[in-house]
């Protein structure tokens, strides 16, 4: 395969614009450029804001449900609702406590 000066020029581009070792010798510029660029954690509030809002919405939820629930006579629905609102309760705090805890 031929090198034209496109692929020349190409080459000279990537080279320069890859990242440069520093003065450490466990790191070549192969590593280097294998490694990903580090993420920085601007949005963190807006994920804080969608959290609170969706943990409000689940009280708000509950607190709908237990106002408007016949305490005479419990039925299968509203069984199987609870059971359903307590899942997505705890699946939303789990997600929220391991999406916080997760170093990055």
């Amino acid at each position: 395969m031929k090198r034209n000066t496109e692929d020349m020029r190409l080459a000279e581009l990537l080279k320069k614009e890859s990242h440069q070792p520093e003065a450490n010798e466990w790191f070549t510029p192969r590593v280097l450029n294998r490694l990903p660029e580090k993420q920085h954690r601007s949005g963190i509030w807006l994920k804080v804001l969608l959290y609170a809002v969706v943990i409000l919405g689940v009280v708000a939820w509950w607190m709908y449900f237990c106002h408007n629930l016949d305490t005479d006579v419990i039925t299968v629905l509203d069984i199987i609702t609870y059971a359903t609102a307590f899942m997505a309760s705890m699946a939303v705090v789990v997600v929220a406590i391991m999406d916080f805890a997760r170093t990055d």
